[in-house]
């Protein structure tokens, strides 16, 4: 196993290498070669609107409709969800037989803090897990199927 110092060396060299090949770039990109390149292909795709800020906010207003109406399958897309998930607060106490020290040592119910608790109190494990109820599905993201 490496050494804290053995870590330290080798990101100073990686730190090195990355501020050498990034000035290396810019020196590239600062030279009249570059700069004609880049005039140049530029001059070529300068006709091709850019459309991707419409896209982005097309794509938001999507997820959003999806939300709204609650739809998770989309004909000709896949659709990625995330379920959303909260601790139910009473739950955690009937678990703790109305302990409330050990429900206030949890600090915030969040599932974060819950599972901590779990992973330092085993036998506490299916009771607490219980208390993680789903409260609906959300969509994060919508990518065209590849036909």
């Amino acid at each position: 196993m490496p050494t804290l110092p053995e870590f330290l060396n080798d990101y100073r060299q990686s730190h090195a290498e990355v501020q050498r090949q990034t000035a290396e770039r810019a020196a590239i990109m600062l030279s009249p070669e570059y700069v004609n390149l880049k005039a140049k292909l530029d001059a070529l795709t300068a006709h091709i609107p850019d459309s991707s800020e419409e896209l982005a906010l097309d794509r938001e207003a999507l997820l959003k409709a999806l939300n709204a109406e609650g739809i998770t399958e989309l004909e000709g897309y896949e659709v990625k969800t995330r379920k959303q998930r909260e601790v139910d607060t009473m739950a955690v106490l009937r678990a703790f037989d109305g302990d409330l020290d050990a429900l206030m040592s949890l600090v915030s119910i969040k599932q974060t803090s819950l599972e901590n608790w779990i992973e330092s109190n085993p036998q506490d494990k299916r009771t607490l897990r219980a208390c993680i109820v789903e409260k609906g599905i959300k969509v994060v993201d919508v990518i065209p199927s590849e036909v």
